[in-house]
């Protein structure tokens, strides 16, 4: 811990406590001079920097507690009323209950839902850092827009995340779709002569 200091001189732990010690000390002195750190002793400073790395560890353990129970899907849940109106209204299936994989309103299988895992052969893995830049910050900046990194399968260190192959997904979750023949030209007959 403690400050950086561009010394290439090989220091013990002790020896570089000391130093932050005498370094923390003195500073105190000459800013501080009647506050009760300027007059710490190194024993002082080594009990005050324990009870600091074991407040920072219950602090860190509070943080991980909180994340893990905030994990999951946290959809609301509706009340008898609110499921009757919203069946009354939605046309076509729903999924208000957030049973297995499906959507809450459109009842499409998706992966926004508790039990998205149920049907999925592969999962893919967390984009690297690379490919988070590349589809992200670098391609803000050409004006074209962020994209999320697709679904890609599980590769061998060393292959370039470009070239695993992407991992299908369900068609309501598909991002920067690639339009079809069909998507391209039906719509053509719609459009009025003149």
């Amino acid at each position: 811990g403690g400050n950086y200091r561009s010394s290439r001189t090989w220091m013990s732990p002790d020896a570089q406590r000391m130093q932050e010690f005498l370094y923390i000390r003195n500073a105190m002195r000459r800013l501080f001079k009647h506050s009760d750190v300027a007059q710490w002793k190194y024993g002082d400073y080594i009990k005050h920097r324990e009870e600091m790395l074991a407040a920072q560890r219950l602090k860190l353990d509070r943080e991980v507690k909180v994340k893990e129970a905030g994990q999951g899907v946290n959809a609301p849940l509706l009340d008898h009323k609110a499921k009757t109106t919203l069946q009354k209204w939605l046309p076509g299936p729903q999924n208000l209950d957030m049973q297995g994989n499906f959507g809450r309103v459109l009842g499409e299988k998706t992966i926004w839902c508790h039990d998205w895992q149920n049907g999925k052969d592969e999962i893919s893995p967390w984009p690297s850092q690379l490919e988070m830049k590349w589809e992200g910050d670098d391609r803000a900046k050409t004006g074209v827009g962020r994209f999320l990194p697709l679904p890609r399968e599980v590769g061998p260190d060393g292959i370039h995340w470009a070239q695993l192959q992407r991992l299908e997904q369900y068609p309501i979750d598909e991002v920067a779709r690639i339009p079809t023949m069909e998507d391209v030209y039906l719509p053509v007959d719609e459009i009025p002569d003149e």
